[in-house]
């Protein structure tokens, strides 16, 4: 049994992340993880990080560290936590669910702030540790590149489809679609507008398939710089290039290899790399940059795209034998305009993690704030959905949201009403929209999304779109 812990915002606070998923294996333990081949991507993920992490079993022993809880805590496989910092509230988290708040901890001479949080799965429940040193509000000597990767992967699903629940007729085709080929090993490809959970078909189909004991790798195409895209999707050997890792690297493919292998944002990989993408999907095998020797891998694709696909083949911008090989089955996901009778209960779900997230207590929306949300398109889909009641929730003084609320009242929804203006005038607004978003959000690009409701991935695309160089 594998339980999923998510970590983001890391250099804040470890806990308020949605990216970087982490597993454990509780009762086997170490064993198990060798075993599944987990432990060489815990490894890769956790090695670089100057924060000790370590991650305790039902029974608050120590089942994983660390590089860095290893050089410092010493060799701890088995022992109990508190036994060895008494400062601990492992076990008191085993026995209730609460947030304990970060404290100061020594350790010898040195000074950590402690943090812990439960994290549990269906039949098996266990503690993740970090120990940051004091003075290090960062996430240790990692470089920008490194950081993006380990965001951009996720080991183990966090969704079934007994979690995906709908009244809209065509996002119940969607999921009947997906409960048949996620017994399959066909390929699949996720259309769907940015925002409507692509990735949550992505995992559950690999949850529901028989590849569920194997890793679920995701990889968002348009956050890889195009010179590095055959390095990480196919890894590299030592010396492959200026700055290669010592001893090489593992590519997204061979880290998928068992498992599933989800491409987001597919229409971004560069037209170069599109016959060597086929080529490993067709013949099932990748040769590492600096090596000539192929190796055979086991693995699904699973890919999404918020784009046209077939109308960039039409433009000569994405091979068509590729978008065949991809097109085996298609999953198409509704917008959340088409969903209304579906608000209310995805209502209740996001103001639910909303409220673990911040340490909040918000019962509702009021008739007047449901009103609001039903009247507005919602572009952003059920990610901007999810913005926007976090935003209320921070700021309401009542249990309740209402419509006062509720601040919905930017580019993406003010442009989704200019139907009868002209292409070029809606370009300008949003290019307008997005550099005024970057002026507030003092040049964050995260910031800037966050305000507009859209993603982090559209973004970057709109201000390659549109040329944006923001210099504040």
């Amino acid at each position: 049994m594998r339980i999923v812990f998510p970590i983001s915002n890391y250099r804040a606070n470890p806990f308020e992340c949605n990216n970087i998923y982490i597993c454990m294996v509780p009762g086997e333990g170490r064993l198990m993880m060798y075993q599944t081949g987990l432990y060489e991507f815990f490894e890769e993920a956790l090695k670089n990080l100057a924060d000790c992490i370590l991650f305790l079993d039902h029974k608050t022993q120590v089942i994983f560290m660390n590089e860095a809880a290893q050089n410092i805590l010493g060799d701890l496989y088995g022992r109990v936590f508190e036994e060895v910092l008494p400062q601990s509230r492992s076990k008191d988290l085993m026995v209730q669910d609460f947030v304990p708040i970060a404290k100061n901890v020594s350790i010898g001479k040195r000074q950590f702030i402690l943090y812990e949080r439960k994290i549990s799965s269906h039949v098996r429940s266990g503690v993740v540790v970090i120990l940051r040193h004091s003075l290090n509000s960062l996430v240790g000597d990692i470089s920008k590149k490194k950081e993006m990767l380990i965001k951009s992967s996720s080991f183990i699903p966090r969704y079934s489809f007994a979690e995906i629940s709908s009244n809209n007729s065509d996002y119940l085709e969607a999921i009947r679609i997906a409960t048949k080929v996620a017994k399959t090993n066909a390929g699949v490809l996720i259309l769907g507008e940015s925002g409507t959970g692509k990735e949550v078909f992505a995992q559950a189909i690999h949850y529901e398939s028989k590849r569920n004991d194997g890793p679920f790798i995701g990889l968002n195409c348009s956050a890889i710089p195009k010179e590095l895209f055959e390095a990480e999707l196919f890894g590299y050997e030592e010396g492959a290039f200026t700055g290669a890792r010592k001893n090489g690297k593992l590519g997204y493919f061979e880290m998928a290899n068992g498992g599933t292998l989800f491409l987001d944002e597919i229409g971004e990989i560069p037209i170069e790399m599109q016959a060597k993408l086929l080529r490993v999907i067709q013949e099932r095998e990748i040769t590492r940059v600096g090596s000539s020797k192929a190796s055979r891998i086991d693995f699904r694709l699973i890919a999404a795209t918020n784009i046209d696909l077939y109308q960039s083949v039409i433009e000569g911008k994405f091979r068509s034998d590729l978008y065949y090989r991809l097109h085996v089955v298609r999953i198409c996901i509704p917008p959340l305009r088409s969903r209304m009778d579906d608000l209310p209960s995805l209502i209740e779900n996001l103001l639910k993690r909303v409220n673990e997230r911040n340490e909040l207590n918000i019962c509702g929306v009021s008739g007047d704030a449901m009103e609001k949300i039903v009247q507005y398109d919602w572009p952003g889909n059920i990610r901007q959905l999810e913005n926007v009641l976090e935003q209320a929730a921070i700021l309401c003084d009542g249990e309740f949201l209402t419509a006062l609320d509720i601040r919905v009242e930017n580019i993406t929804g003010f442009l989704g009403h200019l139907e009868t203006e002209s292409k070029s005038t809606m370009e300008e607004l949003e290019r307008q929209a997005i550099l005024n978003s970057l002026e507030q959000a003092q040049g964050s690009k995260i910031e800037a999304a966050k305000k507009l409701g859209i993603s982090r991935a559209t973004i970057y695309n709109k201000i390659r779109k549109y040329g944006i160089n923001y210099r504040r």
